[in-house]
């Protein structure tokens, strides 16, 4: 156990001394900070069709999803507030599932960055008793 923590850290290292990319962002207040390009008003306008088409179930599964987190994370970030506030609502329930998942966490901390404050408090509740579980695990 103490060498894969020892790996972990070396990876970590590693990952941290790589040279960003032109115009990147560091997001994530967690245990590793993620890169993310700027994205494009085009690009939240498509998250925000394929989030309006997508069902609880669907949109759950983008939000897991390479690609389809990013998408999600426009849509927060820079799509219309109404369609925001309706991705943010079907994030209930999961959000404890989304927290440990290495895509869905980025999801997660973003609706909670830009979701209002009721909405906060709600997706926060489901988190209530598993903290440090979270704290722990290496996405949460």
């Amino acid at each position: 156990q103490q060498q894969q923590q020892q790996q972990q850290r070396q990876q970590q290292q590693e990952q941290a001394q790589r040279p960003l990319p032109p115009g990147a962002v560091i997001t994530a207040p967690c245990t590793e900070a993620v890169a993310v390009a700027p994205t494009k008003p085009a690009a939240a306008a498509a998250a925000a069709a394929a989030v309006s088409a997508a069902d609880k179930m669907e949109l759950l599964a983008m939000a897991c999803d390479a690609e389809g987190h990013a998408a999600l994370i426009a849509l927060l970030s820079e799509g219309e507030a109404s369609s925001a506030q309706a991705a943010t609502q079907n994030l209930r329930g999961a959000v404890l599932r989304l927290s440990t998942d290495r895509n869905g966490c980025r999801v997660v901390q973003k609706a909670l960055e830009v979701a209002p404050r009721d909405l906060q408090i709600q997706l926060a509740l489901e988190l209530r008793g598993s903290i440090m579980g979270c704290v722990e695990h290496m996405h949460g």
